[in-house]
């Protein structure tokens, strides 16, 4: 009995706001590379309904420089630290910007990280690709916005990035399938505001 306790102990968790500064060092920001959530205190209330319980859809409307990007990398690098079992997937534009994402922000930062940095170093090259960050625990999925890339995947958590200019052919929709209505699965979307001619709809009507 004591053995199955013990290794049957739930995880333990910080509170992001408190791991952020204490831990994330990002490689790209226009504010410090120290992360802060004090530098962008309007994503405090959209965070906190994130690893809440009440909500399982989160849309997050913000403008250029807003910061969104980087709230992206630093729940990214506190799911990893703190799984949940399942993988996440990430989504933008198109594969190009996808995979810069991937090479430029999220590797580098995941590196520079100080609760996930021996984790990545501990990688091999095949376990780091344009499309996946192949973790011992969960995978990063980081893809373009088509149906091509969303089919066939099965996670916990999907963050959408700039579906203003994502193609209005229910990528939306496809996004939200790959949960495979998980009871605690979320489904978060940050861009700017509005569409543009034949993209952007479905993320304009549901805004």
């Amino acid at each position: 009995l004591a053995s199955f306790t013990q290794a049957a102990a739930p995880t333990t968790t910080q509170n992001i706001f408190t791991w952020t500064p204490e831990n994330v060092r990002l490689k790209k920001s226009q504010y410090s590379n120290t992360a802060s959530f004090d530098f962008t205190p309007w994503f405090i209330d959209p965070v906190k309904a994130i690893y809440g319980d009440d909500w399982d859809e989160i849309n997050i409307v913000a403008g250029t420089g807003a910061g969104k990007s980087t709230m992206l990398e630093i729940m990214m690098s506190y799911d990893v630290t703190f799984p949940t079992g399942d993988d996440l997937l990430y989504i933008t534009q198109n594969d190009g910007n996808a995979a810069a994402f991937n090479r430029d922000r999220l590797q580098p930062t995941l590196e520079r990280t100080l609760s996930t940095k021996d984790l990545m170093l501990s990688l091999k090259d095949k376990d780091k690709t344009r499309e996946a960050i192949k973790l011992p625990h969960m995978i990063l999925h980081t893809v373009g916005a088509n149906m091509s890339s969303l089919q066939e995947l099965s996670v916990g958590k999907v963050l959408g990035d700039e579906p203003w200019n994502w193609n209005s052919s229910n990528l939306i929709g496809e996004a939200r399938k790959r949960l495979h209505d998980r009871v605690d699965g979320k489904l978060i979307l940050t861009s700017q505001a509005g569409s543009q001619e034949g993209k952007g709809s479905e993320w304009y009507d549901q805004t």
